[in-house]
């Protein structure tokens, strides 16, 4: 499948100008940050851009190989990850703080392989082609997605149960909803301000769950880099 990949990517990187000065100006300000420039260590230009895109790519097919469940090739290095450990220990579930940065997918495979599960807060606006996806490929998945409409609170009680339940509940902590703009944050990052919603801090709150940051950083080949970190206890 590599081959087809380097295709695919090919063809989206030469066709797609906007998203590849999008990715400049992202890997841009990480070469200009000290620990960026050990990875990247001249700047970036079409060679790192392509990269990136590509690093995207290969995150898909791992999706995938997660969803049709041949995932028995992955390997997980983790960090904090005995956090969670001890809060299933005491049947509590915690709010999954992920981002775009990362795969979530890695992050369900790794819990299910601890004996835990994760639900993921889906909003319905964004929703409906990703269920399709799931019910045609992993019907057992679309069960731990919880879909989210910004006008109701009936999600909000399904939450709870799961959480009452010691399953945990993750969200994309980096995502800002249509109807949460007025509920967002300026945060400095890589030298500029980035907006950040409050909704999933404010949610934790109501809920009183302990709230918890995981990123699963794909690493090569089959192998992801987790790094967990309790925000607070309640």
């Amino acid at each position: 499948s590599l081959p087809l990949v380097h295709a695919v990517v090919t063809y989206f990187f030469l066709t797609d100008a906007r998203r590849r000065r999008a990715s400049l100006a992202y890997l841009r300000p990480v070469h200009a940050h000290p620990l960026g420039r050990e990875v990247l260590t001249r700047r970036p230009g079409l060679g790192e851009g392509f990269r990136h895109y590509r690093s995207f790519g290969l995150a898909i097919v791992d999706r995938l190989a997660i969803w049709f469940g041949r995932d028995g090739g992955f390997a997980f290095t983790t960090h904090g990850l005995e956090q969670v450990d001890r809060l299933a220990e005491q049947g509590r579930g915690a709010l999954l703080l992920g981002s775009h940065l990362g795969s979530f997918d890695a992050l369900r495979l790794l819990a299910k392989r601890a004996g835990s599960v994760v639900n993921v807060l889906m909003f319905t606006a964004n929703a409906a082609r990703i269920n399709q996806v799931l019910r045609e490929l992993a019907p057992e998945m679309e069960a731990h997605v919880i879909q989210v409409d910004p006008g109701s609170v009936t999600s909000v009680f399904t939450i709870r149960e799961r959480l009452w339940g010691g399953e945990h509940v993750a969200i994309l902590a980096d995502r800002i909803e249509a109807g949460e703009r007025d509920r967002a944050l300026a945060i400095p990052l890589l030298g500029s301000p980035v907006r950040l919603p409050q909704a999933p801090v404010l949610l934790a709150g109501l809920l009183g769950c302990p709230l918890v940051s995981v990123v699963a950083l794909r690493e090569g080949a089959g192998r992801y880099e987790v790094f967990v970190d309790v925000l607070a206890e309640r």
